[in-house]
């Protein structure tokens, strides 16, 4: 089959390079029946790449307009990927993508997720130079979606390991690490049962292999989740990217489904 909907994209109303517009015209030269956009949530703070509160509203009503203009050709959804600090309303939003970018640290917010010279900075600042401390800690975070308000999809679980194919800040392969990051997937896995498989570390450059690690996704199937795909497109170019590598991943693993939004359920679709 083709996965044709992709509900993980960025806009130039945070940290994407494209107009909404844009992107729904793309999707629709790639033969897509849908597509969500999910900017990143206002925190209420200075973070990198989230909107401001007047892009918010801009977003909402860009997004809307394009959902009746282009009515007939392709469904467009309004989602927003809503980081666990974000105090937005979630309201307005068809779906809301949960995520973690950034750490709690001696009741201090911190940004990790970012380019390996600043990952690096963060682990020797606050974790004195170790790795799995760092790890842990983005995991005791991640697993407090399971606390958040609304979540109807857990976002790029293991974002943590972005820099991991390059750069071995910690040992991903190690017990420790799996101990920890499995629980804290099993915790969020009981507020939210939808985990996409994401491509986005590749359509940038720092991975070969889509978001979550094997042994995640073996724990997923275990549990029984619903999987989608994304590619956590900041470029309309890479709106599909390795999609059909991306089922044969899910395959790989015993799921024989793959599930698509229709506006208000996640609907299954077989293998």
């Amino acid at each position: 089959m083709n996965y044709d909907q992709n509900l993980h994209t960025h806009t130039a109303f945070s940290d994407g390079k494209d107009q909404m517009e844009d992107m729904v015209k793309h999707a629709i030269k790639l033969g897509f029946k849908s597509i969500g956009f999910s900017d990143h949530a206002n925190m209420g703070f200075e973070v990198t790449g989230a909107m401001t509160r007047e892009n918010v509203a801009k977003s909402l009503q860009t997004s809307k307009a394009l959902k009746e203009k282009y009515k007939g050709q392709i469904s467009v959804f309004c989602g927003l990927e809503n980081d666990l600090f974000s105090t937005q309303d979630l309201s307005p939003y068809d779906y809301v993508i949960g995520s973690c970018h950034c750490l709690i640290k001696d009741g201090e917010i911190i940004e990790f997720d970012g380019k390996k010279d600043h990952v690096k900075g963060v682990i020797d600042r606050l974790f004195n130079g170790n790795g799995m401390d760092f790890a842990e800690c983005y995991y005791s975070t991640f697993s407090r979606l399971a606390e958040t308000s609304r979540i109807d999809i857990v976002g790029h679980a293991d974002l943590v390991t972005k820099h991991s194919e390059r750069e071995q800040f910690f040992d991903c392969d190690g017990k420790a690490y799996k101990e920890f990051a499995l629980k804290a997937i099993k915790k969020v896995f009981e507020r939210c049962q939808v985990f996409e498989i994401n491509t986005g570390a590749i359509a940038r450059g720092y991975k070969t292999a889509p978001y979550p690690a094997p042994f995640i996704m073996q724990e997923l199937k275990r549990l029984g989740a619903k999987m989608v795909i994304s590619s956590d497109c900041h470029d309309k170019n890479f709106l599909d990217c390795q999609f059909d590598s991306a089922l044969s991943y899910a395959k790989s693993f015993g799921f024989d489904k793959i599930y698509k939004f229709d506006g208000k359920f996640f609907v299954g679709f077989d293998l």
